[in-house]
């Protein structure tokens, strides 16, 4: 542990890149390997497109442009309309 103290901030910084490389291909080999992650993976995808396609359509006439709050505010519109009528169709 007293080595740590030794080490150059360069040296701690590549370290921890280091760190990053060995973890991030960690993840890509059980990606590959685990078809149920890459199955939980796409349907994450999958929503946020579907997201973010519903909130191009509804601001055409931004054309597509997004203002600070406009995503989130008509999501909650949309979410309480669907909760309140969604059931009656």
């Amino acid at each position: 542990m007293e080595e740590l103290y030794h080490w150059t901030k360069s040296e701690r910084e590549e370290r921890w890149r280091r760190h990053g490389r060995i973890v991030k291909s960690i993840y890509i080999l059980r990606y590959i390997q685990d078809e149920k992650l890459r199955r939980a993976v796409q349907l994450q995808l999958n929503r946020g497109e579907a997201r973010h396609t519903l909130a191009r359509w509804l601001f055409f006439a931004n054309r597509g442009e997004f203002r600070d709050g406009d995503l989130n505010e008509i999501m909650r519109v949309w979410l309480l309309w669907n909760d309140g009528y969604g059931d009656r169709v």
